[in-house]
C-alpha cells in the first residue's frame, strides 16, 4: 500500500501545469455548483413558509423542509406571487388541446413540488402528462430519496422507481421522473429524455424560475436555442434583471447579496432590461417571445384578479407596499413560443404605461415634461440637526414635516421638527422630549400651518391592522400638546394646509383625506380639523375640533397613501394612491374647499386625469413626498404602477397653474448630479423639507425583500445650480424672463394624445452666442424667427421640377415600402433624371417610395456634399443668418433632402447639423446618446439594425422626443431644427405622421398635406479639429478619433488573450471593463 501511496504522490508532482489548471478549474466549478445548489434550499423554506400561510392542505413543501420558518410578510407575499405565475402558466398549458400529443412540462430547477401538488388534485387534464425535474444529481438523489421515504409523495406516483433507471440519478414513474443531469451538458439532456418522451412528438413546456441565471449566459443561451429546437414549445423564465441599472439602490443590494453568497446573477450583467431579455431569446431561435416585470403583472387584472389580491389581505396584515414594489419591479417575466397562438393566454400583452421601458438603466421619457434641470446633490456630514433660535422658515405640508423625527437614538421620539438651521450651525446635540410626548408612530401625517407655526400630528398605526386616532399639536419652543383625536382610527392618509375664514379672520386649518383604518379598511372619507378663532397658548391649539365634510362632484376610488397639495389656499389636487387590492391608482383629481350658504365645509372633486395627460404615469405614485419651495412643488421618491421610477423621473418639479379654472400641472424632470456623493438616495420611506431654495431629504430606505436592507445615512441637500435655471423654466408658466438671452416659447396646442412636452422644445434665437450655448447645452431645440432667405416659402416640388434641369441625373433610393432599412437593404439606388423623379413621387404618381440625398457633382466618392456649389440654381435662395456663425466657420457638408411618402432610418451623425424644412411639414423621432445600448447600433456602425416606428419596438424602445418641422403653420415663420451630435434619429414617412402629430395640432391636419418633405441639412463639426478621425469623410459619420482608437486598442487585448483558457479571459475581461467604467467615473 505504501508503494502504492508513493506512487500516486510522484504522479502528482510529475503532472504538468495543465493538467493542475484543470483540477482547480473543477475544484471551482464544483464550488459555484454547492453554492447554487445551497439557493435552492434558501427558496423552499421560503415556500414553505407561504405554503402554511397562504395555501390549503394538502401540503408538500413540508416534505422537504424540516424546520419551517415564518418569513417577513413582504418575502411571504413575493414568493407567493413567484409560485401564482409559475402555476397559473402551468395551468393555461394544461388547459391546452392536446391534439393528439403527450403533454410534458420540464421544470428546470427541481425545487418545486408542483407536480405532486396537481396530481394529488387527480384534475382530469393531467390525462396525458408528464412532469420531468431536472437539476444537479446531488439534489436529485436528495430529492428522489426524500420522495421514496415519504408516503404522502410516492403514494401518488404509479410503478415507480428509483436509482439510475434512465441513465441518471433519480426517478422514474407513469406521470413523474426526476432526472440528475448538468443543464450545461445539453447531449446529455437530450438523451436522457428521449428515453422518458419525444420531445420532438410532444408539446412542451418547460419552466425556469431562478435557475439558469446562476449559468455561464453563454451556456444559458445554449440551453434557450435548444429548446427552440422542438416542435411546439413553450418556455417560461422567472428571474432577476435591472430596470434601471446597477446602482439603483435595490439593486445593488441584490447584487451583493448574490455575490456574497458567491452565486452571482450572471444574466443580468448580458441582458439587463426586458428588451435585451425578449431579444435573447428571440436571437436564440424562438420565433415568439414577450415579458413584463413582475409588478407589471401585478397590476393587470387580466393576469391576477383584483378579488385574489384582496384575499391575501385577509391572510397577514401587510404593509410593506414600496418593499415588494421594487422586488416585483426587478423580476422579470418571460413567456417565449414556437407559435402565438396561446401568448396573450400566458402572458397578457404590455399595458400602456409600460411603452416606455428602461433599457441599460436609463429610460427617455420626455412626454408630459418639461426639459430636463440639473441639480446638485450632495451629504451632509451629520446624522443630527439642532433647533436654533434663528432660523430660515420652513414650509412643509403633509408627511415631510416629520423630517427629523428619526434622528432620536433610539429612533422612537419625536424630535422638535419647527426648523431646520443653516449648515454651519448643525450640532450634534438635540432637545429631548418628555416621556407624555408622543412617540412617532408609521403613517403618521405632521401639517404645518402658517397661523404661529402650529404643527398637527395626526394619526399613525401600531401594526398593520391596528391605526390609530391620537392628535397632537405644537408650536415653535412648547411642547407637544393632545387635541380632539380623529374621527376614525387612520394612518397613510394624506392632509394638507388649507385656508378657512371665519368672522373675518384668515386662519389655517388641516384637510385629511384617505388612508386605511383598523384591520387595514381602506378609508375614502375628507375631513377638515379647524383650531380656536383666537388663541395665544399651546394648549388653547388644542381645543381644536374635527368635522367629516361631504363630498360632492366625481367619485373617488377610496386609496392610501395619496399625493396630496393645496395650491390657492382652498383647492389643490391628489394624485395617485393605491386601491384596496394593492393597485395604484393613476387619477388627478382636483378638489375646492368651500362653504355653504348654511356655513358647513363641503369639498367637490373634479377628476382632471385627462387634462394632465400622460404625466399621470409618473405624477400619480404612492408612498412620495410633497415638499413646497419657493419655485414650486418637489415631488420625489415613491412607487408608480406598472414599472419601476427611473433615475430621471424620481424627483419631479411641479409647477401649477391656473387656466381658465382649471388646474394646469407642468412636470419638470430632475436630473441628479452625484458627483459629489458616493450613491444615489434611496428615495422609499424618505422625509423631506425646504430650505434656503434647496429640499432636504432625510432618512429614507428599505428592507430589500430576503437580500437586505439598504438605509440612507446621512442627509441629503438637493440643490439648484444657479438661479438662472429656476428663471428659465418660470418663465413658461409664471416668471417673466424676458431678459434671459434664449427665449422659450410656450409649448404647441394639441388635443390629441401626446402632450406639448413631448416635443422638442422651440426657442428664439437673438445673437449668436445665444447659438453657441445652444451647441454648449447639447440638447435638439426647434428656432424660430431666423431669416433664411425665400427657400421655406418658395421650394415646392413644381418650383424644384422648374428650376433644376429636368435630365439633370440624381442617384435616388427606391423603394416597394415607406420604412427602408439600411440593415436589410429593402431598396436599390436608381439613378434617374431629376424631373422623373419628382413626377413619380408626386401624389398618384409611379413610384412614391423614394429619397434623394443630394451627392457631391463630380467626385461623390471622394468629396462631401456642397448644396451652395452643387445646386447654383438654387443656392440663391438660401442664406445662413448670422445668428449661425458657428454653422457657417465650421461647415463640413450641406445636402439637399428631398423624399416621397418614405422614411429615413435610425442613424446618429457624428457632426451636429441642422435641418431647413421647406414648404412641407417633417417629422423626426430623437434619442440621446445615453440610449445608445437600446437602439441596436452594432459595434462601429452609426446605422440601427432597429425600426423604432414599428409597434414592436415602440413597446419596449426608449419613449423618444418628437420633432414636428411645419413651415406651413404660419407664413413667413421659418423653423430650423439643432441636432447635436450622436443623438440618434428617425423621420417619419410623411402618411405617418398624423399618426403621431394628431388633428387638432395649432389647427392643422398632417394627413391632409403631408406625402412628401423637401429639407435642407447643414452639417458641422461642434468640437476641435484634433477630435476628428483623419482620413476621408464623405458622409459626416466616422466616429470620433478617441472611439476609432478605442476599438483597435479593445481589438489588441482581444488578439493579446487568444491563449488564455475562456474562464482566464473572461476573468480579466470583466476586471477590465470594470476598471474602465470606474475611470470614466472619476476622471470625466
Amino acid at each position: 500500500m505504501a508503494d502504492i501511496a508513493n506512487l500516486e504522490r510522484s504522479r502528482l508532482r510529475g503532472a504538468t501545469s495543465k493538467v493542475k489548471q484543470q483540477i482547480k478549474v473543477r475544484r471551482k466549478k464544483e464550488a459555484e455548483d454547492d453554492s447554487i445548489m445551497g439557493t435552492n434550499n434558501s427558496s423552499i423554506v421560503s415556500k414553505r413558509s407561504v405554503e402554511r400561510l397562504y395555501y390549503p392542505e394538502p401540503h408538500f413543501f413540508r416534505y422537504f423542509v424540516k424546520k419551517p420558518q415564518r418569513r417577513a410578510p413582504v418575502i411571504n407575499r413575493g414568493y407567493w406571487f413567484r409560485m401564482y405565475a409559475i402555476e397559473r402558466t402551468v395551468d393555461r398549458f394544461l388547459s391546452r388541446n392536446t391534439i393528439g400529443k403527450t403533454k410534458v412540462i420540464i421544470n428546470l430547477g427541481c425545487g418545486d413540488p408542483l407536480p405532486f401538488q396537481l396530481l394529488a388534485k387527480n384534475d382530469e387534464k393531467l390525462g396525458d402528462v408528464i412532469f420531468v425535474d431536472v437539476d444537479y444529481p446531488d439534489l436529485i438523489r436528495k430529492k428522489a430519496q426524500c420522495i421514496a421515504e415519504t408516503p404522502q409523495l410516492y403514494d401518488l406516483l404509479s410503478h415507480a422507481s428509483y436509482g439510475s433507471t434512465t441513465g441518471a440519478p433519480g426517478v422514474s414513474s407513469d406521470k413523474y421522473h426526476a432526472v440528475g443531469c448538468d443543464l450545461r451538458d445539453l447531449d446529455q439532456l437530450q438523451t436522457l429524455l428521449e428515453r422518458i418522451v419525444r420531445p420532438t412528438e410532444a408539446m412542451v413546456l418547460m419552466t425556469a424560475e431562478v435557475s439558469i441565471t446562476y449559468m455561464d449566459p453563454d451556456a444559458a443561451d445554449n440551453l434557450i436555442k435548444w429548446a427552440a429546437a422542438l416542435d411546439d414549445a413553450t418556455f417560461c423564465l422567472l428571474e432577476q434583471y435591472l430596470p434601471d441599472g446597477p446602482d439603483h439602490p435595490f439593486a445593488q443590494t441584490m447584487i451583493k447579496h448574490f455575490n456574497r453568497l458567491q452565486t452571482p446573477l450572471k444574466s443580468i450583467n448580458r441582458y439587463p432590461t426586458l428588451y435585451h431579455q425578449q431579444q435573447r431569446f428571440r436571437n436564440n431561435g424562438w420565433q415568439h417571445a414577450r415579458c413584463r416585470s413582475l409588478w407589471a403583472l401585478w397590476g393587470d387584472e387580466r393576469f391576477i384578479m383584483a378579488e385574489e389580491r384582496l384575499t391575501l389581505n385577509s391572510v397577514e396584515p401587510f404593509d410593506e407596499w414600496e418593499e415588494f414594489a421594487l422586488f416585483a419591479s426587478h423580476y422579470v417575466f418571460l413567456i417565449a413560443a414556437t407559435c402565438d397562438a396561446y401568448l396573450d393566454d400566458y402572458l397578457p400583452a404590455l399595458a400602456k404605461t409600460e411603452s416606455r421601458q428602461l433599457f441599460e438603466g436609463k429610460e427617455v421619457h420626455t412626454e408630459g415634461f418639461s426639459q430636463e434641470k440639473p441639480i446638485r446633490a450632495q451629504l451632509v456630514q451629520h446624522s443630527i440637526i439642532k433647533s436654533i433660535a434663528t432660523r430660515d422658515r420652513v414650509e412643509i405640508s403633509g408627511d415631510p414635516l416629520s423630517l427629523l423625527a428619526h434622528l432620536d437614538k433610539q429612533g422612537k421620539h419625536l424630535l422638535d421638527c419647527s426648523a431646520i438651521g443653516s449648515f454651519s450651525a448643525l450640532s450634534s446635540s438635540y432637545p429631548r422630549v418628555t416621556s407624555n410626548e408622543p412617540s412617532l408612530p408609521s403613517g403618521c401625517t405632521i401639517t404645518q400651518l402658517d397661523a404661529r407655526d402650529l404643527r398637527l400630528l395626526a394619526g399613525g398605526r401600531k401594526s398593520p391592522s391596528v391605526a390609530l386616532q391620537n392628535c397632537w399639536v405644537k408650536q415653535e419652543h412648547t411642547r407637544w400638546t393632545r387635541t380632539s383625536d380623529l374621527p376614525v382610527p387612520l394612518y397613510r392618509h394624506s392632509a394638507t394646509d388649507v385656508d378657512i375664514r371665519a368672522k373675518e379672520n384668515s386662519l389655517s386649518g388641516v384637510l385629511l383625506y384617505g388612508g386605511r383604518s383598523t384591520k387595514g379598511c381602506v378609508q375614502n372619507g375628507w375631513f377638515l380639523w379647524t383650531p380656536p378663532l383666537e388663541t395665544d397658548t399651546n394648549s388653547n391649539w388644542a381645543g381644536g375640533t374635527w368635522q367629516q365634510l361631504a363630498c360632492t362632484g366625481d367619485q373617488l376610488e377610496p386609496r392610501f397613501g395619496a399625493t396630496f397639495a393645496s395650491i390657492g389656499g382652498d383647492r389643490g389636487v391628489l394624485m395617485g394612491g393605491m386601491s384596496e387590492d394593492g393597485h395604484v391608482l393613476g387619477e388627478v383629481y382636483e378638489w375646492v374647499l368651500s362653504q355653504d350658504t348654511a356655513k358647513e365645509w363641503a369639498v367637490k372633486v373634479d377628476n382632471i386625469t385627462s387634462h394632465v395627460g400622460s404625466a399621470c404615469s409618473s405624477l400619480c405614485r404612492f408612498g412620495a413626498t410633497l415638499t413646497w419651495c419657493e419655485v414650486g412643488w418637489v415631488l420625489a421618491g415613491g412607487v408608480v404602477d406598472h414599472r419601476l421610477l427611473p433615475r430621471n423621473e424620481e424627483i419631479l418639479e411641479i409647477t401649477p397653474v391656473w387656466r381658465e379654472e382649471v388646474i394646469d400641472i407642468v412636470p419638470q424632470r430632475i436630473a441628479l448630479d452625484l458627483t459629489m456623493s458616493p450613491s444615489r438616495p434611496f428615495l422609499i420611506g424618505h422625509y423631506a423639507a425646504a430650505q434656503n431654495g434647496n429640499v432636504i431629504i432625510s432618512g429614507g430606505g428599505a428592507v430589500c425583500f430576503s437580500f437586505g436592507s439598504c438605509l440612507n445615512q446621512k442627509l441629503w441637500s438637493l440643490g439648484v445650480y444657479d438661479l438662472q435655471d429656476w428663471d428659465i423654466h418660470e418663465e413658461q408658466g409664471r416668471a417673466d424672463s424676458s431678459d434671459s438671452p434664449v427665449q422659450k416659447k410656450s409649448p404647441m396646442k394639441c388635443d390629441g394624445p401626446l402632450e406639448p412636452a413631448l416635443m422638442v422644445d422651440r426657442v428664439v434665437v437673438k445673437s449668436d452666442t445665444d447659438f453657441e450655448r445652444i451647441i454648449a447645452n447639447a440638447q435638439p431645440v426647434l428656432i424660430e424667427g431666423l431669416s433664411l432667405g425665400a427657400c421655406t416659402s418658395l421650394w415646392t416640388l413644381d418650383y424644384l421640377k422648374n428650376a433644376i434641369e429636368s435630365d439633370r441625373e440624381v442617384v435616388v433610393h427606391e423603394s416597394q415600402k415607406s420604412h427602408m432599412s439600411f440593415s436589410q437593404k429593402n431598396f436599390t439606388y436608381v439613378t434617374k433624371h431629376f424631373a422623373t423623379f419628382i413626377n413619380e413621387i408626386l401624389p398618384g404618381g409611379a413610384s412614391p417610395h423614394q429619397y434623394l440625398r443630394s451627392l457631391a457633382v463630380g467626385k461623390p466618392a471622394d468629396q462631401p456634399a456642397n448644396f451652395f456649389k452643387d445646386y447654383p440654381e438654387l443656392s440663391a435662395d438660401v442664406q445662413i443668418p448670422p445668428e449661425l456663425r458657428a454653422v457657417k466657420d465650421n461647415m463640413h457638408s450641406s445636402v439637399l433632402r428631398v423624399a416621397g411618402d418614405i422614411n429615413m432610418w435610425l442613424h446618429y451623425d457624428v457632426m451636429a447639423n441642422i435641418l431647413i424644412p421647406m414648404s412641407t411639414p417633417k417629422c423626426l423621432f430623437l434619442y440621446p446618446p445615453k440610449s445608445i445600448s437600446s437602439l441596436s447600433f452594432p459595434p462601429g456602425s452609426t446605422t440601427s439594425t432597429m425600426d423604432p416606428t414599428t409597434d414592436d419596438a415602440k413597446a419596449y424602445l426608449p419613449q423618444p422626443l418628437i420633432a414636428y418641422l411645419d413651415p406651413t403653420l404660419a407664413p413667413g415663420r421659418s423653423q430650423v431644427l439643432y441636432i447635436p451630435p450622436l443623438w440618434a434619429h428617425a423621420a417619419l414617412p410623411p402618411s405617418e405622421m398624423a399618426s403621431v402629430i394628431p388633428k387638432g395640432f395649432d389647427n392643422t391636419a398632417p394627413s391632409d398635406r403631408a406625402h412628401h418633405s423637401i429639407a435642407l441639412n447643414i452639417f458641422f463639426r461642434p468640437y476641435s479639429d484634433e477630435m476628428y478621425a483623419a482620413g476621408r469623410d464623405i458622409y459626416g459619420n466616422r466616429d470620433l478619433r478617441p472611439y476609432e482608437q478605442g476599438r483597435g486598442w479593445v481589438n489588441r487585448i482581444i488578439k493579446s488573450m487568444r491563449g488564455l483558457h475562456p474562464d482566464a479571459r473572461g476573468f480579466y475581461t470583466e476586471r477590465l471593463v470594470d476598471e474602465l467604467r470606474e475611470s470614466l467615473k472619476d476622471k470625466l
